[in-house]
């Protein structure tokens, strides 16, 4: 089975250097990142993307952004189908810490762990375990 991570955040920077990191750490794995929630969306609806079931599919998921945050598309997410719900684990990934996002994210049936922005080696690392 082959990785991919989808970073949805609305920082260009934050995603470059989020994807340079991941692509050091786990060198055989595909990474998409969007700054628009509204275009992951679009992504995580196309069916055809469900063909390839060779994929465990990560999203990292930024809480705080304009327009659309990340509880909006956990919103969207929870919406889909149940077959789009079993290919995809999601991590939020925030510089908040606000404990009222902690409680919400573990009381989300979707949300596997809520990570502290930066990532580290072994966050990374653990996303395809947990």
């Amino acid at each position: 089975m082959r990785n991919r991570i989808i970073i949805v955040d609305d920082d260009p920077i934050n995603n470059h250097m989020s994807s340079y990191f991941i692509s050091q750490t786990l060198t055989e794995t595909d990474i998409i990142s969007f700054e628009l929630p509204i275009e992951a969306l679009e992504f995580l609806n196309d069916a055809s993307i469900m063909k390839d079931e060779s994929y465990m599919n990560v999203i990292l998921l930024d809480i705080n952004m304009p327009a659309i945050s990340g509880w909006d598309v956990l919103d969207e997410f929870e919406k889909m189908t149940p077959h789009i719900h079993e290919h995809f684990k999601i991590f939020l990934v925030s510089s908040s810490i606000d404990p009222k996002d902690r409680e919400r994210s573990d009381a989300n049936i979707f949300v596997k762990e809520l990570l502290s922005k930066p990532l580290t080696d072994s966050v990374i690392r653990k996303l395809f375990t947990a």
